[in-house]
C-alpha cells in the first residue's frame, strides 16, 4: 500500500459559481461541429510568446479558452486547441505527428443508455422474469467491461465522432533506454444537474462510512446483479412478482435516477470552458518541454501527447495505447497523465471505479521520492477516484506503466469548478498550476534516471 494520506473527508460542497456559458448545439457556436481535414489548418497562426514560465502557461491557457471555447469531443475547437499546442511544442524542436480515430462522442449517453435499459428490464420482469434477469446481467457485464477498458459492448451501438491525438516527440540521441510520455487531454466536459455540487453536498452530519462508500457506479453494478438474482428467484418459484420487493424497486428507482441525470447532461449538451479541466494541463506541456529538453539525457525519449475524447470515456488514450503497442515497448515506457492541475490539493489519482488499479511500483517510488523531499512545498495525497477515470486507466489497461497527477479540493471532493460553467481562466489558481508543473518536472527527472532493470513489470496488478 502507498504511504500517502488518503483524502476521504469531502466536507462542504459549495463551489464559487460565476456565469460563463458556451452552448454547443451549434446555435451560437459553429466550432462545436465535427471537424474535417478540409476545414482544419495544420499550422497555428503565429502569436507573440510570453516571457517567463508562468506567463507562458497563463497566456496559452487564456488564448485557447478564447479561441477554442467549445471543445466537445470530436469538435473543431478540440482539434484547433491541439493545433495551437502543436505549434508551441514544435517551436521547441519537437516532431509532431497525428493519429486519427473514431470513438463514441458522449460518456453520458453510454451511461444513460445502460441505466434506461436497466429500468426497461425491470418492467420486462412482469412479462418474462428470466429474460429480465438475463438483460440485467448483460448490462452489468457490459458496463464492467466498459469501465475497465476490457471491451466495448453496448457502447458499440452508439454513433461515433472523428478525432485525433497529437504526439510531439523529442527523440533520444542514442538507443532509447527510457521513453517518458507526458499526456493531457484537450477536450472539455459537458455540464448538467449532477455537477451542481451544492445540491448534492455531504454535510458534517453525514456518517463517514457513507462518504467512503460513495462509488455510485459500483453500487449500480451490484444493484444489477441483485435485481437479476431477485428475478431468477421469482422465476424459479413461478411468481411474476418480486419476492424481495425492497431490493427490486429500490434499485430500479436508483437506475432511473442515474439514467435521468446522465441523459440530462447529454441532452443539454452544454460544454464548459474547461480552464482547469483540462487547459491547465495543456498549458503545462510547453513549459515542461522547455525545462525538460534542456536536461534531456541522450538515451531518453520525451513524448508530449494531447489526447482527444477523454471526456467521452478516455477514448483517445485507449486508441493511442493500442496503436503504439508495436512501437512503444512497455518495459521502457512510463506515462505521466496530467489532469485538472490548478483546482485544489495536489493528488495522485488511483484509477478504478469498480476495483482500484494498483499504481506500478517504480512510479509509486518515484512519486514518493519527490513528495518527501525536504524542499518540497506540495503536500501530496492519494485520491481514489469514486467514479469516472482519467486517461491513465486506458494506458494501464493496455499494459503500460501510467500514473495521473491532478488536484482535488477536499471540501468539494472534486477539483474546484468541476464540470461547471465557472471553470474559466479567471478562476484558475496560477500558483497551483506552477506548483504542479514544478512537481511534474521533478518526477520526470526522477523517472529519467531510473535504471531499466529497476522498473517493475507488473503494470496490471490490482490492490
Amino acid at each position: 500500500m502507498l504511504n500517502f494520506p488518503i483524502c476521504t473527508d469531502f466536507g462542504d460542497r459549495t463551489p464559487n459559481i460565476t456565469e460563463s456559458k458556451f452552448p454547443t448545439r451549434c446555435l451560437r457556436c459553429a466550432s462545436a461541429k465535427p471537424f474535417t481535414s478540409a476545414d482544419m489548418p495544420l499550422e497555428s497562426p503565429q502569436h507573440e510568446v510570453a516571457d517567463g514560465d508562468r506567463a507562458i502557461a497563463e497566456s496559452l491557457l487564456r488564448r485557447i479558452a478564447e479561441e477554442c471555447p467549445c471543445r466537445a469531443p470530436g469538435s473543431r475547437d478540440e482539434h484547433r486547441a491541439q493545433v495551437i499546442l502543436s505549434s508551441q511544442l514544435r517551436r521547441l524542436g519537437g516532431i509532431a505527428s497525428w493519429q486519427r480515430f473514431r470513438f463514441s462522442g458522449s460518456l453520458y449517453l453510454v451511461l444513460g443508455m445502460h441505466f434506461t435499459l436497466a429500468v426497461a428490464a425491470s418492467l420486462l420482469f412482469f412479462v418474462h422474469p428470466i429474460a429480465a434477469a438475463v438483460a440485467h446481467l448483460v448490462l452489468a457485464v457490459s458496463y464492467v467491461a466498459d469501465s475497465n477498458r476490457i471491451a466495448y459492448l453496448l457502447r458499440r451501438l452508439l454513433p461515433k465522432v472523428t478525432a485525433s491525438n497529437l504526439l510531439v516527440t523529442f527523440p533520444a540521441q542514442a538507443e532509447v533506454r527510457r521513453r517518458i510520455v507526458i499526456s493531457a487531454h484537450a477536450d472539455a466536459a459537458p455540464t448538467g444537474w449532477m455537477f451542481q455540487q451544492s445540491g448534492f453536498a455531504w454535510t458534517d452530519k453525514t456518517p463517514k462510512i457513507l462518504r467512503q462508500l460513495g462509488r455510485p457506479l459500483l453500487i449500480a453494478v451490484i444493484g444489477l446483479c441483485v435485481v437479476a438474482a431477485v428475478e431468477f428467484n421469482a422465476w424459479a418459484s413461478g411468481s411474476y412478482f418480486p419476492n424481495f420487493p425492497g431490493a427490486f424497486y429500490g434499485f430500479t428507482i436508483y437506475f432511473a435516477v442515474l439514467a435521468t441525470l446522465n441523459l440530462q447532461v447529454w441532452w443539454k449538451n452544454e460544454i464548459v470552458p474547461g480552464a482547469n479541466d483540462n487547459l491547465s494541463a495543456c498549458a503545462a506541456l510547453p513549459v515542461l518541454a522547455k525545462r525538460l529538453t534542456a536536461v534531456q539525457p541522450d538515451d531518453v525519449e520525451l513524448v508530449f501527447v494531447v489526447t482527444a475524447c477523454e471526456e467521452a470515456g478516455t477514448g483517445g488514450a485507449l486508441q493511442l495505447a493500442k496503436q503504439m503497442r508495436g512501437e512503444w515497448k512497455s518495459d521502457e515506457t512510463d506515462i505521466l497523465v496530467l489532469d485538472s492541475i490548478a483546482g485544489g490539493e495536489l493528488c495522485l489519482f488511483q484509477e478504478g471505479e469498480m476495483i482500484p488499479w494498483r499504481i506500478p511500483n517504480h512510479l509509486q517510488d518515484a512519486v514518493l521520492e519527490v513528495a518527501n523531499r525536504e524542499d518540497q512545498t506540495e503536500k501530496l495525497v492519494l485520491f481514489p477516484l469514486p467514479a469516472g477515470a482519467t486517461d491513465a486507466i486506458s494506458f494501464l489497461s493496455q499494459g503500460y506503466s501510467a500514473v495521473c497527477l491532478g488536484r482535488i479540493d477536499r471540501h468539494l471532493g472534486t477539483p474546484r469548478n468541476y464540470h461547471l460553467p465557472s471553470d474559466t481562466p479567471d478562476n484558475i489558481d496560477y500558483d497551483e498550476l506552477m506548483g504542479a508543473i514544478d512537481f511534474s518536472e521533478q518526477l520526470v527527472r526522477n523517472l529519467a534516471s531510473v535504471p531499466s532493470e529497476a522498473k517493475a513489470h507488473s503494470n496490471r496488478q490490482r490492490v
